[in-house]
């Protein structure tokens, strides 16, 4: 078997016989044949560009397989954050409930201390009688001092003392600040006897008093020293 060349040129194969004479292929033969190789072609540029697909799926892949680690170490990296502040603010909550659960207890305490039963103190606190000393019991050994106790009512403590008023000195003249002085009293213009008439009698004169003058055998005259 050899190759030959057709009317056009193209390689066509040949069969040579047992005398060594060439032989060509029939036409039918050698158009099948061109048909063959015409789909392996495109059976070729059709795997080649599934290939390619193949090559470019897998890079889209791996990227998107990066995308997603990324996103996840950041989403790792907030949630330690946000359990950080979450822990935190658990810690701030237990210790606001713990003081008042103390100080639940220590009212609890303080209401049976004050002479209440326990059965009384269940019934205030709207809880069971169990619950009551527990929190008595709790009240007890808590830390600090004691509530004290709240009296009766109408017994809550004494009316404080009425306040008293305090009179104000007179202020003195303008600019002093003290106290103004008395004026002194007019006895010059007064009367110290008042008449039936009610007119008041004249007033005194002043002066020396006449003194009666006495001679030499002690009797007195009617003379005056010093003239009345």
């Amino acid at each position: 078997m050899g190759i030959g060349q057709d009317q056009d040129g193209a390689a066509t194969p040949t069969t040579t016989s047992h005398t060594g004479r060439r032989r060509r292929r029939a036409p039918k033969v050698v158009r099948q044949l061109e048909r063959a190789r015409e789909r392996n072609a495109r059976q070729l540029a059709e795997q080649r560009q599934r290939e390619q697909r193949v090559e470019q799926a897998l890079g889209a892949f791996i990227a998107a397989g990066e995308q997603i680690e990324a996103v996840e170490q950041r989403l790792q990296e907030k949630v330690r954050e946000h359990e950080t502040k979450v822990s935190r603010l658990r810690e701030a909550a237990e210790q606001k409930v713990s003081g008042a659960r103390v100080a639940r207890a220590r009212a609890a305490l303080a209401i049976h201390e004050a002479g209440r039963t326990v059965e009384q103190v269940a019934d205030l606190l709207e809880v069971s009688q169990r619950e009551a000393r527990r929190l008595i019991a709790v009240g007890r050994q808590a830390p600090g001092e004691a509530l004290t106790p709240v009296p009766p009512t109408g017994q809550r403590g004494s009316a404080p003392p009425p306040r008293t008023a305090t009179a104000t000195p007179p202020r003195g003249p303008a600019g002093t600040g003290g106290p103004s002085p008395t004026p002194p009293e007019n006895t010059a213009g007064t009367s110290r006897h008042q008449g039936e008439a009610g007119t008041p009698s004249p007033p005194h004169r002043s002066g020396p008093r006449p003194v009666p003058a006495t001679d030499a055998d002690g009797d007195t005259g009617g003379s005056t020293v010093g003239g009345a």
